[in-house]
């Protein structure tokens, strides 16, 4: 499962059997990855790969297991310019979906109620992430100011029990 970010893509891993002692190779561009292992992201579960330009790219993912089975699948990404220059963008696996003025991500038990999140930020202003609004996390009595994220970083959160989805607020 990935994303799109400007000439970034989120990648979170959802491979299904891929049990204990094996491998997951992902290439990030197959036009280089027999020359430059810095185009090759091995056994990640969650990452952010920066392209060096706009343009196509060929990715491919390879999972080889214990018994030296493998299974790869190719995909062919497209980096455009943004067009839509927002201060501030959420990008999440699972995908964001807006209602009106909120935020929400249905997250579920099929993963292990983990939020894969980055938010981008270039507005003249800190960003912070509240990830939770019912815990007070910096113990000041207030459950709505809390820093507990920055942004221009990516991060992966685990949720001891969810609600269906999970609002996400960011404040500048």
């Amino acid at each position: 499962m990935y994303q799109l970010i400007d000439k970034k893509i989120l990648i979170s891993d959802l491979t299904l059997g891929a049990g204990e002692g094996s491998t997951i190779v992902y290439c990030m561009n197959m036009k280089h990855c027999a020359q430059d292992t810095s185009y090759l992201v091995k056994d990640q579960k969650a990452f952010i790969f920066e392209y060096p330009s706009y343009g196509k790219y060929v990715i491919k993912l390879e999972v080889k297991d214990t018994y030296g089975n493998i299974e790869s699948k190719r995909e062919i990404i497209d980096l455009q310019p943004p067009t839509d220059r927002r201060p501030t963008t959420i990008t999440t696996l699972p995908q964001l979906q807006t209602q009106g003025n909120n935020s929400n991500v249905a997250i579920g038990k099929s993963l292990n109620n983990t939020l894969s999140i980055f938010v981008a930020h270039t507005g003249s202003t800190s960003c912070t992430i509240d990830v939770d609004d019912t815990k007070d996390s910096n113990n000041d009595g207030n459950t709505t100011n809390d820093k507990d994220l920055t942004c221009n970083e990516f991060h992966q959160v685990q949720f001891e029990s969810i609600e269906p989805t999970v609002t996400l607020t960011v404040t500048e």
